[in-house]
């Protein structure tokens, strides 16, 4: 094999770039085979530089994407490792930020890109960004030498999946980072201006562990946990009825401003998560909200100081609930929670789980091979 050629391996998934679309222009099957057709026609541009395999996985609209799923990508990269410099999924918009932030989770050593695109409107569909998504995927893989982990490169934008969000249904940048956090990059024609500062952020949340093996902690404990919108006019008596069910073992709490809940008509549930060790994560409401550690207001500060609530700092929502979920999958207790939601999944799982495993790591309940 050439040490110049680059070996790319993609999967696919499904999602309206695969086809998946109430659009009755677009068929699954042309959709396909335009997409193979666009991946041998970019082999070509690189003179046999480029060589591309192609896996599908399964194939659903995003909405039904499900834990397993994240399982089953962890999975296949993990064991084509070894094989390939680049991963590229293709995918639904609708979710397609939440495997991203998953897999950040899932595998926090890895030092290859994981590249997610998808579109907004499916390969045979008139007026298409399926091409221009998929080509800037490839290029990027092709071109990139900086930044490695979970990136989703969406029209122009390359941003890190650590912080990603979806702001449009139709638009072309659809992708863009979450508050303050700038993108990693651009690329145009196949051209990357690369942001450097935002990279060395992006990257400093991977490490290398004693082992050069990579690690795969796809477990995630969701099947307990439950997401709420404090909205006005909530009833209290509702959540505590769920809480004191005995099937909620954490709570996702969408609150107004930077995460401030009514904690006049919530304090009984606070009270019950506190004693019974249920832990809430807090968000606010704005698409931009970065929830801080002491809580604009009064309701805010209180929760977190009086009934160790958990700020999701400046995750978005999506991210903040899988890295609660993540976490309780690793086993991180309670009271360790607050502290570890602040910290990197690299730092985590070496912190919590790496260096004081008293058994080789690939023994622990924490991975699944």
């Amino acid at each position: 094999m050439d040490d110049n050629e680059k070996r790319l391996k993609i999967y696919t998934t499904g999602g309206t770039i695969g086809g998946q679309s109430s659009d009755p222009n677009a068929k699954v099957d042309e959709s396909s085979n335009l997409i193979l057709q666009d991946i041998n026609d970019i082999q070509r541009q690189y003179n046999g530089n480029c060589k591309i395999d192609i896996e599908e996985l399964y194939n659903i609209d995003s909405a039904e994407v499900t834990p397993k799923h994240w399982s089953i990508i962890s999975n296949k990269i993990q064991q084509d490792y070894d094989n390939y410099d680049n991963f590229i999924i293709l995918h639904g918009t609708n979710t397609m930020s939440r495997t991203a932030f998953a897999l950040t989770c899932a595998l926090p050593n890895i030092e290859k890109p994981i590249i997610l695109t998808g579109s907004q409107l499916a390969r045979s569909a008139p007026n298409t960004d399926a091409k221009q998504n998929l080509d800037n995927a490839i290029h990027f893989a092709m071109k990139n030498s900086q930044i490695i982990g979970s990136v989703i490169v969406f029209g122009e934008n390359i941003v890190s999946g650590n912080n990603s969000i979806k702001i449009d249904n139709k638009a072309r940048n659809a992708f863009v980072p979450f508050a303050q956090n700038e993108v990693l990059g651009k690329i145009n024609d196949g051209d990357i201006e690369y942001n450097e500062n935002a990279i060395s952020e992006h990257n400093n949340s991977f490490g290398k562990f004693s082992s050069n093996k990579l690690l795969n902690c796809s477990k995630f404990n969701t099947s307990r946990h439950i997401t709420l919108t404090d909205s006005t006019g909530l009833n209290p008596d509702i959540v505590l009825f769920l809480l004191q069910s005995g099937k909620v073992d954490s709570l996702t709490l969408r609150c107004s401003g930077d995460g401030d809940p009514n904690m006049q008509l919530l304090s009984n549930a606070f009270w019950y998560m506190k004693n019974n060790n249920i832990p809430v994560v807090l968000v606010g409401e704005s698409t931009n909200s970065i929830t801080t550690e002491t809580g604009l207001n009064d309701p805010g500060a209180l929760a977190r100081s009086k009934f160790n609530a958990i700020p999701a700092g400046n995750l978005p929502e999506h991210a903040a609930t899988i890295k609660l979920q993540w976490l309780l999958g690793l086993g991180v207790k309670y009271k360790d929670l607050n502290e570890a939601m602040k910290k990197s999944p690299y730092d985590i799982v070496n912190e919590y789980i790496y260096e004081n495993a008293s058994k080789s790591y690939k023994d622990t309940n924490y991975v699944r091979e």
